[in-house]
């Protein structure tokens, strides 16, 4: 006959031992089980039973080893199922779920975010405290966060750093912009152009010319001033130069300054700057800027085409894009706006 015919509940050993178990052994399994439901997300199966032998049940010496056995198999169970459940949800399978869980953390550190407490961080993602607190110390030992104090304050660690460092040492803009300016020049039909401020001027460090009979280009390594154009009054725009510094760049030039002023204000209220017939007689130009990690502007994307073809209508519609795509490369530079 089977050992476990006459068992109740399915003939689990451990549930046996709960009926046999005095009121006050059942409050041990109570608490077992509360313990057990708390622990389960933080520890391996293996390792909540073990955590659970030597800190709940053997100071209190109401159970022998044989009636914790079968006290745990009878949380193994009752809980198995669900407890399990719950922990692939939490991991996620195969592992995918955890990572993105994981970028989600680093991504909640700011510019300004020297430190973060685990209480700040839950405000930031979408995690469960036990979750957050196993990432975070994962994530310690790789080197990618760094705690100190009580309470614990984590800030970025080392690995952040070296992969800053790689991602700099290789970082060309030009690639970066350049699936965004194709697609500009794929939608548009028009010269598509990529500008950097140095001091006083801005420099074309990329350009794709229009493909159609009737166009402008200017060339990479094209350099202008930059109080001219809109791509130079798209960079300048956001630069808030001082009074001192926009007449300085000035020097040289018939610029009316309060004109300039004004195009610079019309500028930040659109988005974007416009230039017609400034450069070169029958040209149109838009151009919007683009901002860096520290949310200082970093460049400018410019269009530029015959005025035959870009009548109002038609600039707004490129505008439009062309504030998307310096949005995007924003992003890529890690730029968040506010």
């Amino acid at each position: 006959m089977p050992a476990n015919r006459h068992l109740p509940d399915g003939g689990c050993p451990g549930v046996l031992a709960g009926h046999l178990v005095s009121s006050k052994r059942r409050t041990i399994n109570l608490l077992l089980l509360s313990a057990w439901r708390y622990l389960s997300p933080l520890y391996e199966l293996n390792e909540a039973s073990q955590y659970l032998r030597s800190n709940f049940v053997s100071p209190v010496r109401l159970v022998d080893k044989i009636r914790l056995q079968c006290a745990f198999d009878m949380l193994r169970c009752q809980c198995k199922g669900k407890v399990m459940e719950e922990v692939e949800s939490e991991k996620g399978g195969d592992g995918v779920r955890a990572v993105d869980r994981a970028l989600e953390i680093l991504q909640a550190f700011g510019a300004g975010d020297r430190e973060l407490t685990v209480a700040e961080l839950l405000t930031r993602v979408d995690l469960r405290r036990p979750t957050l607190y196993r990432l975070l110390y994962t994530l310690e030992k790789g080197g990618f966060l760094s705690s100190n104090g009580d309470p614990q304050r984590f800030r970025l660690g080392p690995a952040i750093g070296q992969l800053a460092w790689a991602w700099t040492s290789s970082f060309d803009l030009s690639d970066v912009a350049r699936p965004l300016l194709s697609s500009l020049w794929e939608d548009t039909g028009e010269t598509v152009a990529l500008f950097i401020p140095h001091g006083s001027r801005r420099i074309c460090i990329s350009e794709l010319p229009s493909p159609q009979p009737l166009s402008f280009k200017r060339g990479i390594g094209y350099s202008e001033r930059i109080v001219r154009g809109a791509s130079g009054r798209a960079l300048l725009a956001w630069m808030a130069p001082t009074e001192v510094q926009i007449t300085r760049y000035c020097e040289g030039l018939e610029v009316d300054i309060s004109t300039l002023m004004a195009q610079l204000e019309q500028a930040r209220d659109l988005g974007y700057a416009v230039s017609h017939d400034e450069l070169i007689k029958g040209a149109v130009a838009i151009a919007a800027p683009f901002f860096d990690h520290t949310g200082n502007v970093a460049g400018s994307i410019g269009i530029f085409g015959p005025g035959v073809r870009l009548d109002q209508a038609h600039i707004e519609q490129i505008a439009a894009k062309l504030r998307t795509s310096a949005s995007a490369l924003s992003s890529l530079l890690g730029y968040k706006a506010e």
